[in-house]
């Protein structure tokens, strides 16, 4: 724990000390740029008093000597205009250019540092912001939940940013090769989700960091805490590991409250772009409630229209595929397709669940025998 914490401590002080660093250095660069042309704005003047230039030619002139490219095209013929170029170029000028690329490089080189260790603010907006990253094969599951972010039509083109501590070195080559950015730091400090833009962004992820915990949800709802002081304009998801604890999710910040499925992120994205489906597939992967069932039963010719219509008003459950006479399974068949089965899958109800011989019963009575 102790060690967590001076971890953590460094890290603040780095990214305090990045912050004043490329703030000096911007001003450093900027204090530059304005004396150079100060410089040359001076011997472009003097070359249009002392050579007879036009101002076009003075100004290229200028610029041919400070970069020290000398063309030899034109030059200062006059002492005074040739004393000038020492004065103002040939001095300060020169040396003054030098200064500023390298600098210009060296800001460039650790802002490329800072972007990769997740010290840089990006300053996004419309984007979908994750919060934390699983314990156990983080980097896995999101390379598979932003895999499929990208492949669904109503995300793809929203950038992605994730604020977790867990990557101080930079992100996994396989993550920053689906254009994924960070910022490193705890969700669950206020100025973390300013620095990513938490009040800009469209979706909002948040991630149960360890779901085998003692009180797994606690570092939850406190990110849901400090998201809920912020005026929001995204649709937040958070994973709920305690569904006792789903009524004081939605109560904070939350819009929907998930469980943790490693193994399907599709779970998250559909909680994003068709609400309330979520739920439906939450319950696929439990036996409480709603649930899937399979019965071993015959049907031979029966309209898939007419197999669905006649165990509905039957009040036995919606049949949602069914297996033919050679194993194959078909979901979601066309409403005119003869179905040659000998097995059903259906959504029952748990306290309602029929048995196969009323299921067949039912069956046999819509074919008529």
């Amino acid at each position: 724990m102790l060690h967590s914490g001076s971890l953590l401590l460094r890290r603040h002080r780095k990214a305090w000390y990045g912050k004043q660093t490329r703030g000096a250095a911007r001003t450093r660069l900027l204090s530059l740029l304005i004396i150079l042309g100060v410089l040359v704005a001076l011997h472009t003047l003097a070359m249009l008093l002392l050579e007879d230039l036009g101002l076009w030619q003075a100004f290229w002139l200028t610029l041919t000597t400070i970069t020290t490219v000398g063309y030899g095209d034109l030059s200062a013929e006059s002492m005074w205009g040739q004393l000038a170029t020492v004065v103002f170029l040939y001095i300060p000028g020169i040396a003054l250019l030098g200064q500023f690329l390298g600098e210009y490089i060296d800001y460039r080189v650790t802002r490329r540092e800072h972007m990769l260790q997740g010290l840089w603010r990006w300053k996004m907006k419309d984007h979908i912001l994750i919060l934390n990253t699983p314990m156990y094969d983080g980097d896995l599951y999101l390379e598979r939940l932003i895999q499929q972010i990208s492949t669904t039509p109503e995300l793809r083109e929203l950038p992605i940013q994730i604020l977790t501590p867990v990557y101080p070195d930079g992100l996994p080559p396989s993550l920053q090769a689906l254009g994924v950015v960070h910022y490193s730091g705890t969700p669950t400090n206020s100025q973390n989700l300013e620095r990513v833009n938490a009040s800009e962004a469209r979706y909002i992820f948040v991630i149960s960091h360890n779901a085998a915990s003692i009180n797994p949800d606690s570092q939850t709802i406190d990110i849901l805490e400090h998201l809920n002081s912020i005026p929001l304009k995204a649709y937040v998801v958070a994973e709920c590991v305690d569904d006792e604890n789903r009524v004081r999710f939605t109560r904070l910040a939350a819009d929907t409250a998930i469980r943790p499925v490693r193994a399907y992120p599709e779970l998250v994205v559909r909680a994003m772009v068709a609400p309330g489906t979520e739920q439906v597939m939450e319950d696929m992967f439990t036996y409480h409630g709603a649930h899937q069932s399979r019965y071993n039963v015959e049907i031979e010719g029966l309209a898939w229209k007419e197999v669905v219509c006649s165990i509905m008003q039957a009040g036995l459950g919606t049949a949602i595929a069914y297996v033919n006479k050679q194993g194959e399974l078909f979901t979601s068949p066309r409403a005119d397709d003869k179905v040659d089965a000998s097995a059903l899958i259906l959504m029952v109800r748990q306290d309602e669940e029929p048995e196969a011989r009323e299921i067949q019963s039912c069956l046999k009575a819509s074919q008529g025998v």
